[in-house]
């Protein structure tokens, strides 16, 4: 419940929550399956240039090196104010730039675990457009 709370209150905006799955966060609700407000491959979103002000990601963690790559380009093309990436990763390289695109810098930092014994701990990186 905490977690939902923060990402709530860190979206800016009109809010695509991207992979979304049964969670009701954001304005727009996306998902391969039939969950959402738009039924879509997240590597390959229709959604027009910086069509959305913050794009809120918790993607598959068993997602292929290439589609993880096209997923991230995706994120970053239809953004025009905040990516909310949440993954066991950061993509920011060692500068603490968006690693797509350098033009969205790492703002802040959230770790947390969930509630199962060996739980896999979340990171949630907040990236906004410079």
């Amino acid at each position: 419940l905490m977690i939902r709370i923060l990402l709530y209150e860190i979206c800016v905006g009109c809010t695509l929550h991207v992979c979304c799955g049964l969670s009701l966060l954001g304005d727009i609700r996306l998902d391969i399956c039939a969950v959402g407000d738009i039924i879509a491959d997240a590597a390959k979103l229709p959604i027009k240039d910086r069509g959305v002000d913050t794009v809120l990601c918790d993607p598959p963690y068993n997602g292929k090196f290439q589609w993880n790559h096209d997923l991230l380009s995706e994120l970053h093309r239809i953004t025009k104010q905040r990516i909310i990436f949440q993954h066991w990763f950061l993509p920011a390289n060692k500068n603490g730039l968006y690693k797509k695109c350098h033009d969205f810098e790492l703002t802040d930092v959230w770790v947390w675990q969930p509630r199962t014994y060996f739980g896999r701990v979340q990171v949630i990186s907040i990236f906004d457009r410079k």
